[in-house]
């Protein structure tokens, strides 16, 4: 048993990662992570990075307009195969005048090579998968869009908004 929070794991994951070498994370025991103004996402994934996920990482019920649990931004050749992905749904605590619509499983932002196979996303404010990068810069044309994204095998249920939010993406493969 640890004496470190689930917070305090989560942090060390992050800790642990560097980007300028290929890495395996692997986590096995189930964690609740508790977000607040100052922490809005779980877990944030450096590129290199193989994160084999063989449990199921929570959010507890927040008033968070916008969160993440497991974060992709910025970054190259990140793989992550099973384990699911919980969201608040049920015990969010939505605050007057706000959607809260933009709490996501699996936030992607200008990445690219990036594979996910066999995630389950449920119970987020928001999406399961959303899938983002930089500003229009015409029509049909977006600077630092996510690309080669790959999806396979990934259930995405129970969600608020949509399973997969494809805003500024650039070869996306949906599979199973």
């Amino acid at each position: 048993k640890s004496y470190l929070s689930d917070n305090q794991m989560m942090d060390n994951l992050i800790t642990l990662q560097r980007s300028d070498y290929k890495q395996t994370l692997i986590v096995e025991n189930d964690y609740t992570v508790e977000l607040t103004n100052k922490r809005i996402t779980a877990l944030s994934l450096s590129s290199n990075t193989l994160l084999k996920l063989k449990s199921t990482i929570s959010i507890t019920g927040n008033n968070l307009q916008r969160y993440n649990i497991v974060s992709i931004s910025d970054c190259h050749d990140v793989k992550i195969v099973g384990g699911e992905l919980r969201g608040d749904v049920g015990k969010h605590q939505y605050v007057e005048g706000s959607t809260s619509e933009w709490g996501f499983a699996l936030y992607i932002y200008q990445s690219k090579n990036i594979v996910v196979k066999k995630l389950k996303t449920s119970l987020c404010t928001g999406d399961g998968v959303y899938i983002s990068g930089g500003e229009e810069s015409g029509i049909g044309v977006y600077d630092n869009a996510s690309c080669d994204i790959t999806l396979k095998q990934c259930v995405l249920y129970d969600l608020r908004r949509e399973g997969i939010s494809l805003v500024h993406a650039d070869g996306v493969l949906i599979e199973d």
